[in-house]
């Protein structure tokens, strides 16, 4: 996503004046290609259940992409100088670089399903299901109408949610779900961070960062006190509304991160501390903690544990982009 420093988010200066400075973040790159990776692995590897291995590749971090481009976002349009425009106008904006890749894969997936649905002689309601989840995933309403589906009664391996909670290219989901996270984002950025939130230092910014951990993961502890996990799980994995708190703990992450880089910035914009001896062990430490916590997080999926998809994960990916913005920030040639 920032390849080259034309392309990184930019931050702005401590005095608020206009201009601003550019800050490269590849270690965000290659968290996205461990958990794509991962991902890929829990598709198509064949694993034994029960292994080390399978207890592993079942544990995909879904979540860490959540976070990542909650702060992502926030990194690139946090600044509130910045106009987002509308919602609808920011969500255009920032999906524009996903829609050519989105339908592409669409098509060719659903193109194969036809194919592979022709070798059985289907019927013609058979086929008629196939482009009715098509035409679906066409305007992104796939993650809407499965969860309506569970609500008027069918179950989560019944004929249709099967038929039409997925797009023929599954992960296209997923897309789906952070279209609502975008949408909503220039509705909450003033309320997030900025000078008219409440959340203006560390500390309360630390609670927001809680605060949005709890939301994530309050529906599954409901489902489980009221018994009803089996029958809901679904409902709360796939409808957007769910998927904000993790989106959302990765934008306060990133305000934290923002706090700070400025706590170490005078009021001509120069790093202070960065050239200096504290600068290098605050840039020292911050990798080795972030690099800590991600290997003992992956050490810990070795374990045997059901987690599925209830975000319980999402403040330790935070966390961990925290420590390794820091120490990106910190590090020589990051501001450009």
């Amino acid at each position: 996503m920032f390849a080259g420093s034309e392309q990184a988010p930019l931050l702005p200066q401590k005095n608020g004046d206009a201009a601003t400075r550019r800050v490269e973040m590849p270690h965000i790159q290659g968290l996205r290609f461990v958990a794509m990776t991962w991902i890929i692995f829990f598709h198509y590897l064949s694993t034994e259940s029960g292994t080390l291995l399978s207890n592993l590749v079942e544990h995909r971090p879904l979540d860490l992409f959540t976070v990542i481009s909650g702060f992502a976002t926030h990194l690139a349009y946090g600044n509130h100088k910045r106009s987002l425009g509308t919602p609808v106008q920011f969500l255009a904006r920032r999906a524009a670089r996903l829609v050519f890749t989105y339908y592409l894969t669409l098509n060719l997936s659903f193109f194969l399903k036809l194919i592979s649905r022709g070798a059985s002689a289907p019927s013609m309601g058979e086929v008629g299901v196939e482009y009715l989840n098509f035409i679906l995933a066409l305007f992104g309403l796939n993650v809407w109408v499965c969860p309506a589906l569970i609500v008027a009664g069918q179950p989560q391996e019944g004929y249709w949610t099967n038929a039409l909670c997925w797009p023929h290219n599954g992960p296209l989901w997923y897309i789906q779900s952070l279209l609502f996270c975008w949408f909503t984002y220039p509705l909450l950025r003033g309320y997030i961070s900025g000078p008219d939130s409440f959340f203006t230092n560390r500390l309360s910014t630390w609670a927001q960062v809680v605060g949005w951990w709890l939301l994530g993961i309050a529906p599954s502890l409901l489902m489980l006190m009221f018994d009803v996990y089996s029958s809901s799980w679904l409902f709360c994995k796939v409808l957007p509304v769910f998927m904000a708190p993790p989106f959302y703990l990765g934008v306060s992450i990133c305000n934290l991160y923002k706090q700070e880089i400025e706590a170490g910035t005078d009021d001509n914009g120069k790093d202070e501390e960065r050239s200096g001896v504290w600068g290098q062990v605050k840039r020292y430490w911050s990798c080795m903690l972030g690099e800590v916590v991600l290997l003992s997080w992956v050490a810990f999926q070795f374990v045997s544990y059901a987690s599925s998809e209830s975000h319980l994960w999402a403040i330790v990916f935070g966390i961990i982009l925290l420590f390794l913005a820091i120490s990106a920030a910190e590090g020589g040639g990051a501001f450009k």
